[in-house]
């Protein structure tokens, strides 16, 4: 499978990021239970690991729609280029008939 790689690193965060919502219900729960100095630590941690998680989503979605932008121009390419040679080849056989040389309206024109 194409961009399984990618793909999996995508999952990969995606599931990091509901895990750290769940960790961020239950310090919001247990704020009434915890000190200052304590929501203070579990904040720094979820900013941290928010913040790593949304870095390594970012990067990894740029490189899976790079890849895919990617081959679907170099596709677009391959279609165009087709399309050109038969279209250069309809005009060429075009321009040859109408050039052909006929012997009989040369000795007319002479």
């Amino acid at each position: 499978m194409k961009y399984y790689y990618q793909l999996s690193q995508l999952e990969q965060e995606v599931i990091r990021l509901k895990s750290f919502y769940s960790t961020f219900r239950v310090i919001a729960n247990g704020v009434e239970q915890s000190t200052s100095e304590d929501i203070n630590e579990a904040l720094f941690y979820l900013e941290g690991s928010l913040e790593d998680i949304q870095t390594k989503l970012d990067d990894a979605f740029q490189t899976l729609w790079n890849d895919v932008r990617e081959e679907l121009w170099v596709e677009d390419e391959e279609l165009n280029t087709a399309s050109t040679d038969e279209q250069s080849n309809d005009v060429w056989n075009h321009v040859v008939e109408n050039l052909q040389i006929n012997p009989n309206n040369s000795e007319e024109n002479t």
